[in-house]
């Protein structure tokens, strides 16, 4: 019984961090697209202005 409960703990555990990761990299894309979309405003803005 105690190595079946050690497997689950285990199991939840790699879930556990599958998520964080899966969190972690939902996060980084974001705020990697949301800087660039703030870069490619900002160079529009410039173009149009020097133009």
């Amino acid at each position: 019984m105690k190595a079946f409960m050690d497997d689950l703990i285990g199991a939840i555990f790699d879930v556990l961090k599958l998520v964080c990761y899966f969190l972690a990299g939902v996060v980084i894309v974001s705020i990697v697209m949301y800087t660039v979309k703030l870069l490619l405003d900002l160079i529009s803005i410039l173009l149009k202005g020097g133009m």
